[in-house]
């Protein structure tokens, strides 16, 4: 065993913003390894804490531990850096999409409910939206295929 001379897993896992269950974690998945030092705590190498660091990015960005996964397996290929560079910027343009279509959605939702809270009546009697003299539900119904609209592929 050798001393923990690069990274304790507690200081790994605070530089990359990950708990330290997380490091078990991925190296319980094998996306990363440790070592351990004479007092049995776990360290993590240079090469691993930028495993770590790019897992944490990757994660916070709402990427699968499954595509962070293959994306590992890709670059450790040899010649396999390419191949990695494609999946990783496919998948960062996939999530992109999803989120633009998450921000439509919600910018929509925001819309309907400020609309509903303008044409309740009374406010304590809840969201009575509607009626001959309210044109509400028409404005509803339209913004909602609009909504569909903003989130079809």
């Amino acid at each position: 065993m050798t001393a923990c001379l690069l990274a304790p897993s507690a200081e790994a896992a605070r530089s990359c913003q990950v708990t330290a269950r997380a490091i078990r974690f991925y190296e319980e998945l094998g996306l990363i390894q440790t070592q351990r030092d004479s007092l049995n705590r776990r360290c993590v190498d240079a090469a691993n804490r930028e495993k770590l660091a790019f897992i944490a990015r990757l994660r916070r960005g709402g990427v699968s531990l499954f595509n962070i996964g293959k994306a590992l397996d890709l670059l450790a290929l040899e010649g396999g850096v390419p191949e990695f560079e494609s999946f990783v910027d496919a998948l960062v343009q996939k999530r992109t999409e999803d989120l633009k279509a998450q921000m439509c959605a919600l910018e929509e939702a925001s819309e309907v409910a400020a609309l509903a809270m303008r044409y309740a009546s009374p406010p304590a009697a809840g969201l009575a939206i509607g009626g001959a003299d309210r044109p509400a539900l028409s404005l509803l119904a339209s913004r909602h295929e609009t909504l569909r609209e903003c989130v079809r592929p």
